[in-house]
């Protein structure tokens, strides 16, 4: 077996820290753009998909020419599909990742995985958690990949276990709790839908670790561990071996993937409907006292070319106030949020959010030639992004249960390059005509009310 120091040089080397769940990329927007250029040929990014069902599951796969391994499994059962007796089971379910199962014990699965060179990985947000591992290619390596991450989807909940969790995700927390731009994210959606599972917090309330059991935990999976919720994305496998592989290793007579048989006894919660999952977009207002300051401004976002555009174009405003910003197009199924973080001096935080503002409104009236850089750094940004395995494959789920087709690397960059200077026009109005929904911190009293 391969060391634990070994492991975590491995996860590091195939799961860089780009990967992130809330999946959104910031940018400082004191960064300039480097000097214009045509962004290289991208012919060789034009990766070809293949798309079946397996069961009901959905299985992608592409080509690419590395000779590597990079698969996920990514279920549909975030924290906006948490219900009131179930908060905080998404961020639970992230510390069960390749734990004991119905079928295997976690030393065994961790044994198979990294004796064969294999590295594993999960995350959670508010759409998904996804389960990610990848190595190279190998004679058995397939179908261990295909076995693991459909065994990662039936965790027996174990009560110890539970009590790991709880321990792991209390630690979590007292460092989010202290991170400003964590917490400015997390209150800006709830401003923005508050109305919909999207504004719940994809991070267990507080109370989690007191009152979260496995009974909770084990009705969350019930509920939304199913196979019309669960894709797999791969690249570096053979498309009919993979779901051949995946046919195999399982028969699912019932609608949850697996339960362990201790926990069948529990009685079922309260039956409550299911959380709202509208994207209706509403804003609002939000002061908070605190010692040091910290501002954030967002509108509706949404996946498009359009967007990331003005991500780069926003970027090199310059903001009156503010020590340090960055631009989010925090993207979720259906919606997202688009918008600038800043931190600020004690006392400037009311002229920060009067900037970024401003800053917003100007994009209406930008160059041609500012608008060719924005598309050429944002064209670059993506095949950037698109190395990442877990990122590229983690795109390509939101692009599935989007339902508006799968695009390639070259694709997703020849549309950011065609973006025109009326699609930016028509954004900023759109962005603009609508409430911003503000989250301040540090000094409120001469905060303005919009």
């Amino acid at each position: 077996m391969l060391s634990r120091t070994r492991a975590i040089a491995n996860k590091r080397k195939h799961f860089s820290k780009k990967t992130c769940s809330r999946r959104y990329a910031v940018y400082s927007m004191t960064e300039r753009f480097h000097k214009p250029a045509e962004i290289e040929d991208i012919s060789n990014l034009n990766e070809s998909f293949q798309v079946s069902k397996v069961n009901g599951a959905s299985v992608i796969t592409f080509d690419t020419p590395s000779p590597v391994i990079a698969a996920s499994a990514f279920v549909k059962a975030g924290s906006r599909y948490e219900s009131k007796y179930t908060r905080g089971t998404s961020h639970y379910l992230k510390h069960f990742a390749f734990k004991n199962t119905n079928n295997f014990l976690a030393i065994d699965s961790l044994r198979e995985l990294e004796t064969n060179g294999l590295d594993y990985n999960s995350t959670f947000g508010r759409d998904f958690i996804g389960y990610h591992v990848a190595g190279p290619t190998g004679a058995d390596n397939i179908s261990i990949v295909a076995k693991q991450l459909q065994n990662v989807l039936t965790p027996s909940i174990w009560e110890f276990e539970v009590d790991e969790a709880r321990e792991s995700v209390k630690k979590e927390l007292e460092i989010i709790n202290q991170d400003g731009p964590t917490i400015v994210l997390e209150k800006l959606y709830q401003l923005a839908y508050q109305n919909s599972g999207l504004g719940q917090s994809q991070y267990a309330p507080p109370y989690a670790p007191k009152k979260l059991v496995a009974q909770h935990i084990v009705d969350h999976l019930r509920r939304f561990y199913t196979l019309d919720n669960v894709v797999y994305v791969a690249s570096g496998v053979n498309h009919s071996e993979f779901t051949e592989k995946l046919d195999k290793l399982v028969n699912y007579d019932v609608k949850y993937i697996g339960v362990d048989l201790e926990l069948e006894a529990y009685d079922p919660l309260p039956e409550v409907p299911l959380t709202p999952q509208n994207v209706d977009y509403l804003g609002g207002q939000n002061s908070i006292e605190g010692s040091s300051g910290h501002v954030g401004v967002a509108f509706q976002g949404k996946a498009t070319p359009a967007y990331s555009v003005l991500k780069e174009l926003l970027s090199i405003k310059q903001l009156d106030g503010a020590e340090y910003s960055s631009v989010f197009n925090s993207v979720n199924i259906g919606r997202g949020l688009f918008g600038v973080y800043a931190a600020t001096n004690l006392g400037s935080e009311g002229k920060v959010v009067g900037s970024i503002l401003d800053a917003v409104r100007s994009l209406g009236s930008v160059t041609d030639a500012e608008i060719s850089q924005a598309k050429n750094n944002a064209a670059r940004k993506l095949l950037v992004e698109n190395e990442d395995n877990v990122t590229q494959l983690q795109n390509l789920a939101y692009q599935h249960w989007e339902g508006s087709g799968l695009k390639n690397t070259a694709e997703q960059a020849s549309e950011i390059l065609a973006v025109t200077a009326a699609d930016i026009k028509e954004v900023v109005g759109a962005l603009t005509s609508a409430r911003p929904s503000v989250v301040t911190i540090g000094d409120i009293k001469n905060i303005p009310q919009l």
